[in-house]
């Protein structure tokens, strides 16, 4: 190869092409999981000569399904058999049921009793008593069981993880860029029980955000309370996969102190960094977004954006100064109670955030020890940040409003507001 003349991409040594290939992947990415439950009545499966031959005793049958057995085909209605009882009739009949081994690594999510607090009553650990018997495992069996339809729903439904992230371009862009971004940790991951994976995802580079879903979804159940004891979904992700996530965004967390984070936390059991989402910004009015007649546009999430390769959701670290914003980010009157007893104490503002991240650090070490003690093994205590999601103007508009505020303790003239977007 010359050095007095560049020669074309193509014509370049292959440790070059894939240097400026690495050099032009993306920036770490927010990874929205979101869930699609395909349920479906099939009149195939569920046969009522098939069903009523399974059984040899009318006390057999669970009265909800009994509904089923005493209609005919004309009268199957779409209304009558939803994604509940089409999953509680399924596990019903053994020929069609199967569970997934791996749900036993949720159990760990309901094995030991939360952590009281308070001084109403104390624990014999306290005083050095311990149990030498093991805690029970939940049989797989068990689950078939199950009475209660919802848990057997979120136990058993079928469907499929997507993510509306935009995939970086080099995976589409030829074989070699692909190739390059594979080696690179690129990779389709997060399958569901029932369905194989849709999501690229770079375990090394990017973010796992789990939001909670909106009312309307909770509504429809979109939701794994009984198998992760929260509202963030985890139960319908492989634990092989679980284990490999460093970096984990939760949304939607107000009460920083709460079983249902260190449940999540332990779930995945290697986290570096977890991110607590107290606000994810909308890039619309709030008015419109709600309004019953809106209609959003092609490829726009529930905040009112198009996510693009060049504009992606991302987080952003809290400061004092987001208290004080002339815009609304964050005004929950216990934060200005917490900041005052704060610098009160001798703190500085700076020091605030990260003060109650340490708490929460503090917190979920007491929850890993109340958990060892009763059998549970240990996992990684991450590091705890404490954010908002924001694109990439919100993040320059959010920059501006922290020098007005600083401006403003200095009691230095504000600076020209910035131009329209």
């Amino acid at each position: 190869m010359s050095l007095t003349r560049f020669e074309p991409f193509p014509r370049l040594p292959q440790e070059l092409r894939s240097e400026i290939w690495l050099a032009a992947m993306p920036e770490p990415r927010l990874v929205r999981l979101q869930e699609h439950v395909t349920e479906a009545y099939n009149e195939e499966e569920y046969n009522t000569d098939l069903y009523t031959n399974l059984y040899s005793a009318p006390e057999m049958v669970d009265a909800i399904d009994q509904v089923y057995l005493d209609c005919s085909d004309e009268e199957y209605a779409e209304e009558e058999w939803d994604p509940l009882r089409i999953c509680h009739a399924r596990t019903s009949i053994p020929s069609l049921y199967k569970i997934d081994p791996g749900l036993q690594h949720f159990n760990q999510a309901w094995k030991y009793p939360n952590k009281p607090e308070g001084k109403l009553q104390t624990q014999l650990e306290k005083y050095g008593f311990t149990s030498t018997q093991a805690k029970p495992e939940l049989p797989l069996h068990l689950l078939t069981d199950c009475r209660n339809m919802y848990e057997v729903y979120e136990a058993t439904r079928r469907g499929h993880i997507w993510s509306s992230c935009p995939i970086p371009a080099l995976l589409h862009t030829c074989r070699e860029s692909r190739s390059t971004m594979k080696r690179a940790g690129y990779e389709l991951t997060f399958g569901h029980r029932t369905s194989k994976p849709r999501v690229w995802f770079n375990f090394r580079h990017d973010t796992l955000y789990l939001s909670v879903p909106q009312s309307w979804e909770l509504d429809e159940h979109l939701s794994s309370r009984s198998l992760d004891q929260g509202l963030w979904n985890i139960g319908q992700l492989s634990p092989a996969v679980l284990v490999r996530v460093e970096r984990l965004a939760l949304g939607n967390v107000y009460d920083f102190r709460e079983d249902c984070q260190s449940h999540a936390i332990r779930l995945f059991g290697n986290l570096k960094e977890v991110l607590l989402v107290r606000h994810h910004r909308s890039t619309k009015p709030m008015k419109e977004l709600l309004d019953p007649y809106y209609e959003p546009e092609t490829g726009e999430d529930r905040w009112g954006h198009v996510e693009t390769e060049h504009s992606l959701w991302r987080c952003l670290d809290y400061t004092v100064a987001d208290l004080f914003s002339t815009r609304w980010v964050d005004r929950d009157s216990r934060n200005f109670r917490d900041l005052q007893s704060h610098l009160r104490s001798g703190g500085v503002e700076s020091g605030y955030w990260p003060s109650v991240a340490g708490k929460i650090g503090s917190f979920l070490q007491q929850q890993q020890e109340w958990a060892v003690v009763c059998g549970v093994t240990p996992w990684v205590i991450p590091k705890v940040h404490i954010v908002q999601v924001v694109t990439k103007g919100q993040q320059e508009d959010i920059a501006h409003d922290r020098e007005e505020y600083a401006r403003r303790n200095d009691g230095v003239p504000p600076a020209p507001p910035l131009p329209e977007r």
